[in-house]
């Protein structure tokens, strides 16, 4: 850590609080009906829109209209951005001629993009067209982002209002929140991000001469326009697959800069707005300041870890003066880094400029506790502000029940039917996230996808789904999440994370707005001071992570170091081992063969197949990155006996040391033929699946097979102990 680091940290968060003081006025006014300087110029387009849709801005709605209100558009979103999607091959704008996307990849994407995740199974310089990009994408990048900050809107009407029967409407509100709030701020941001170097042109690529002389061509598009509401809108979808850290992305610090302050603006003005929409501006710095330090506390931790640099590297010789730079944007450096990796975690943007799966452990702890949390300090746009609420009136209920008192909030008492609402939407969390964790860990087709196995694996996995539970999109960067499962099972989960969580919100909005607004007594429990604060921050840590505390004990285990994970000892069928690490590596590279070879009778071994399944793995993956195009990888399994030579009977058990009596069986894998040779294409590993039982020293254990004394073959199941003729 240094003091530039911290500079540049302060800088960033200077900037946002400075801007979102009046914006929330500017936003407050919005959402109010109230004249602003915009209107002059946008009010007519206002009342033209409405005009057209059939809509009567002065016309209320009740909670339980605007719920149907804002479910009907969603899916109509869902459908007309999966339509684009299975047709994007016949439509225009497609320099690329790219055909339609998969139907499963674009159930998770639409699912994805209206309900704010942006969760990315593909590649978008590789996938999607340009008209998906501008029509189907950007445009739900604007109206997800208006309709969370339109339900936190009718969340805040609730305490606001005393003995109404409506709390807004959803139209109206998703037309202003478009229209005044995140199009001018968006035709701003892209003209600075096309000044710092962000590209915004209908080409498909450009070709480039390399320093080596090769040619080189590079995807183009319109980026500018998408990149500034991707982090406006905390969307974080990224035009390219390298998401912000690609250099059309995010070019520079200027527009690094540009970025993280677009992506925390509107999360924090709009906790400000909540203050003013209630009477009181204390009521809002308050949340505030404990989003706050919930935030810095992820920032420092992150930032302390990965400065201190990973201790592995550093017993092995290396400076650890840069810290862990693994998987970083260099040009960023650590402070940047994890800035990023917190804000946008701590929002639920999920852009990266950084792969979190290379963080260290603690590191990488504080963006997972963001998304276990749900993304909201200061969260989403509106989604962070109606998230917290929900904490508030969950403090408040459990002060009531540390005083003996009834519990109120902001005039209205907190009774049985707002706090099982609000306990409905937490539970939503640690149900779909857990659930679905723990499906994908005991089905193989769950397994195959993930990079790295172990408890590394787990937090991939559990990283994922609460990404798209919590409508953030980011990822631990091993897990290959574009197969069915995780594309239905994802998709599941980012509508469970959107429309159960905010149902339940809606109904407590126009519950709260029924109530009569009573003035605070001498008996209120105060929500503007340090006490409520630390009663905020007490009931996030304690009630919300205490829910995922054995999966995280679990993970914490890689914290520990290589033999904290033991691995497992079961019999396994060599043959089906191989032949799932081929099938694996066949779906993974559709374009590269694989020849097996299998002895026969191939005999039982005792270890743990999801590891060995994972080395085998790797080395295809090696074979198909080193190797020559035009050679096949192979994989073969043969048994290789270990009997004397000296011994006169070959039917009879060797008697040599124990350790070296059953046969020890072993895969391999070869360079394809014809691979180039070198440093880093040549290769021949062998891997060794045997493990060398030692007999117990029993009577029963010393029975011999033919002389030999505690064969170390005799834990096998009978029916596959090697025989004299296994081939070898």
């Amino acid at each position: 850590m240094t003091l530039v680091g911290w500079s540049e940290i302060a800088i960033v968060l200077a900037l946002v609080l400075a801007a979102s003081i009046p914006l929330s006025a500017f936003i407050h006014k919005v959402m109010a009906g109230e004249r602003t300087w915009l209107s002059p110029v946008l009010l007519p387009v206002e009342r033209g829109f409405y005009r057209l849709a059939g809509v009567d801005e002065t016309r209320e709605q009740s909670a339980y209209v605007y719920t149907i209100a804002m479910i009907a558009f969603s899916i109509a979103g869902f459908l007309s951005l999966y339509a684009i999607q299975r047709l994007q091959g016949v439509l225009p704008l497609n320099p690329q001629g790219f055909s339609g996307v998969d139907p499963a990849l674009a159930f998770n994407t639409s699912t994805s993009f209206i309900t704010n995740t942006n969760w990315q199974n593909y590649g978008g310089e590789t996938t999607m067209t340009h008209l998906t990009q501008m029509i189907g994408l950007t445009v739900h990048n604007f109206v997800s982002a208006a309709t969370g900050l339109a339900l936190a809107y009718a969340l805040v009407r609730g305490f606001a209002r005393s003995n109404a029967a409506t709390v807004g409407n959803f139209w109206v509100d998703l037309t202003r929140c478009t229209l005044y709030i995140l199009l001018p701020i968006s035709i701003v941001g892209a003209f600075a991000l096309l000044f710092s170097g962000v590209p915004q042109t209908l080409a498909g690529s450009v070709d480039a001469n390399t320093l080596e002389g090769a040619k080189q061509t590079i995807s183009l598009g319109p980026v500018a326009s998408q990149e500034i509401i991707k982090e406006l809108g905390t969307n974080g979808g990224g035009f390219f697959n390298a998401n912000s850290a690609h250099p059309y992305e995010n070019p520079n610090v200027w527009s690094n800069i540009i970025e993280n302050w677009a992506l925390l603006v509107i999360p924090v003005a709009s906790v400000l707005a909540f203050g003013r929409a209630v009477g009181d501006l204390r009521q809002g710095r308050a949340i505030l300041v404990a989003m706050a330090i919930l935030l810095l506390v992820g920032v420092v931790v992150s930032y302390w870890a990965e400065a201190a640099g990973n201790p592995l590297l550093t017993a092995l010789g290396v400076d650890p003066a840069q810290g862990n730079m693994e998987g970083k944007e260099v040009r960023f450096g650590q402070a940047f880094n994890t800035l990023w990796a917190n804000a946008t975690t701590g929002t639920s943007t999920g852009a990266v400029i950084a792969m979190h799966d290379s963080f260290t452990p603690l590191g990488g702890l504080m963006p997972l506790f963001n998304l276990l949390a749900g993304c909201v300090w200061p969260g989403g746009v509106g989604a962070g502000l109606y998230g917290f609420l929900v904490v508030a009136i969950l403090a408040v209920f459990i002060a009531g029940l540390m005083v003996g008192s009834t519990p109120e909030y902001l005039g209205k008492k907190i009774e049985a039917r707002e706090v099982k609402l609000a306990m409905f939407a937490v539970l939503i969390y640690p149900l779909s996230v857990l659930g679905f964790s723990a499906a994908s860990v005991l089905l193989q087709t769950g397994l195959d996808s993930l990079g790295n196995s172990g408890p590394h694996g787990l937090s991939e996995i559990i990283y994922a789904y609460a990404s798209q539970n919590a409508n953030n999109g980011s990822a631990f960067a091993g897990l290959n999440g574009n197969t069915l499962w995780y594309n239905t099972t994802g998709g599941i989960v980012m509508l469970l994370g959107r429309f159960a969580y905010v149902i339940p919100v809606l109904a407590m909005a126009g519950s709260l707005a029924a109530k009569k607004k009573a003035p605070p007594s001498a008996g209120t429990f105060p929500t503007t001071g340090a006490l409520f604060i630390a009663l905020l921050i007490g009931v996030v840590v304690i009630l919300y992570l205490l829910q995922y505390f054995p999966a995280l004990a679990s993970v914490s285990d890689s914290d520990a170091g290589p033999g904290a994970v033991i691995p497992k000892r079961d019999y396994i069928d060599v043959a089906d081992v191989v032949r799932t690490a081929v099938e694996r590596a066949r779906k993974t590279f559709p374009d590269q063969r694989a020849a097996i070879n299998l002895a026969r009778d191939l005999p039982f071994v005792r270890g743990d197949s999801n590891l060995i399944k994972q080395v085998l793995f790797n080395l295809l993956d090696n074979a198909h990155k080193y190797g020559d195009d035009a050679g096949v990888p192979s994989m073969r399994a043969a048994t290789a006996p270990t009997w004397s030579s000296a011994s006169p009977t070959r039917g009879r058990e060797s008697s040599k040391p124990i350790s070296n009596a059953c046969s020890k069986n072993s895969i391999a894998a070869d360079a394809p033929t014809g691979a180039r040779r070198g440093p880093a294409s040549a290769f021949r590993s062998r891997v060794d699946l045997s493990r060398r039982w030692v007999a117990k020293s029993t009577p029963r254990a010393r029975r011999s097979a033919g002389g030999a004394r505690g064969s170390s073959c005799a834990s096998l199941p009978p029916s596959r102990r090697r025989n004299d003729k296994a081939p070898s």
